[in-house]
């Protein structure tokens, strides 16, 4: 679908936002989220990941409506895959945390390869990645989670 050049009010376009929304909110309500494959075709055959990602695209290119994204911002849509991660693998930092009163969580587990990794990047202040502006946000969300993003000494858990 080119979303440049369509018309809301087309019968087709609207059959289809339909289908793209009834489809959303069926695989929402059986997963938990929106983090749909690419290539995910639901049961009845309709391809909601080629829906999603021309839904992300037509946002991040400005042509997607202020309708269609508040539709989809109410099902729980994820805009930027990476963005999402990051801020859920941030929130395992500070449960973490919470839990052990440090972040010297070994690097064999995924948290603590994740930890490792954002400290790396963070001592190259490379913590900006193209799909978002985490790198500007790192430290206010980290802080306002109670996770510090900086060299911990193993041996004495401090930061």
């Amino acid at each position: 679908m080119d979303l440049a050049s369509f018309d809301p009010r087309d019968p087709a376009v609207s059959r289809s936002r339909r289908l793209g929304l009834a489809a959303a909110q069926s695989y929402r309500d059986e997963h938990g989220h929106l983090d749909v494959p690419a290539d995910y075709t639901d049961p009845t055959g309709y391809k909601l990941g080629t829906f999603i990602t021309t839904m992300r695209d037509a946002r991040r290119a400005g042509r997607l409506e202020a309708d269609w994204t508040a539709e989809l911002d109410a099902l729980g849509m994820i805009w930027d895959k990476h963005d999402a991660a990051w801020r859920a693998r941030l929130a395992a930092a500070a449960d973490y945390h919470r839990t052990h009163g440090h972040l010297a969580a070994p690097a064999t587990t995924p948290i603590g390869a994740w930890l490792a990794e954002q400290r790396h990047l963070a001592t190259k202040n490379e913590l900006v990645t193209s799909s978002c502006t985490v790198g500007r946000e790192a430290s206010r969300m980290a802080a306002g989670l109670g996770v510090h993003l900086c060299r911990v000494d193993v041996r004495s858990a401090v930061c």
